[in-house]
């Protein structure tokens, strides 16, 4: 009875002593920015895709933009350099795929039975939600780096909220503390095919380039 009281003490202190040893921090994250598309792969099952192509007919993509609002958890061991983050977001994400230009035309020959090839453009806006636990090192007492995975799910809403896809970008970012606050520029690289049977494209990867404002409690 007395050894295990003792063994659970050991424990208790040896726990503590650890704790005491690593700084704990939160707070609130405000993040936006823009990003670009790639790998991207073209809906060769649709006959006016194809017909498009055909014809000349060039796909794009245009207006990546993303915004998030988030919490951090950040594990400080002392006196080391190292620390960890936990980051929880809530975002939006918004991108277009367009074919052709203004000032383009492109017809198919006359008398076949298929639509116009000009110029269209579709918008598409999504919500995602995502933890990212990073590892980070401090260079010196202001500056500091780090990477990390992002698992992400992204939310679509028709009357009901529920998940679409999932992807696990790669991220990476350099950050500046200034005290009070904290700014730190990101870059998120985006592996799984984001995109699946939409409009003009099959699939693609979403990377984002993120402004990062970190107010601590």
């Amino acid at each position: 009875m007395y050894k295990k009281i003792i063994f659970a003490l050991f424990l208790f202190c040896v726990s503590a002593q650890m704790f005491a040893q690593i700084e704990f921090r939160h707070g609130l994250i405000l993040s936006g920015g823009t990003g670009n598309i790639w790998n991207k792969k073209f809906d060769t099952n649709s006959e006016w895709v194809k017909e498009t192509l055909e014809l000349g007919g060039k796909f794009s993509t245009f207006g990546v933009y993303n915004a998030a609002l988030g919490y951090k958890f950040r594990f400080e061991p002392k006196p080391k350099r190292i620390f960890y983050d936990i980051d929880l977001f809530l975002g939006f994400k918004k991108y277009g795929e367009k074919y052709g230009d203004e000032s383009s035309r492109f017809y198919l020959p006359e008398g076949e039975n298929s639509p116009n090839i000009g110029y269209g453009e579709r918008k598409t806006n999504t919500f995602y939600t995502s933890l990212n636990p990073s590892f980070n090192y401090r260079i010196n007492n202001r500056f500091y780096a780090g990477a990390g995975l992002e698992p992400t799910v992204y939310l679509r809403f028709d009357g009901k909220l529920h998940a679409e896809k999932f992807d696990m970008p790669f991220t990476t970012r350099i950050g500046v503390d200034l005290k009070y606050v904290e700014f730190a520029l990101g870059y998120k690289i985006g592996f799984l095919n984001r995109m699946e049977g939409e409009y003009y494209f099959k699939s693609f990867n979403l990377n984002d380039l993120q402004l990062q404002l970190y107010i601590p409690f």
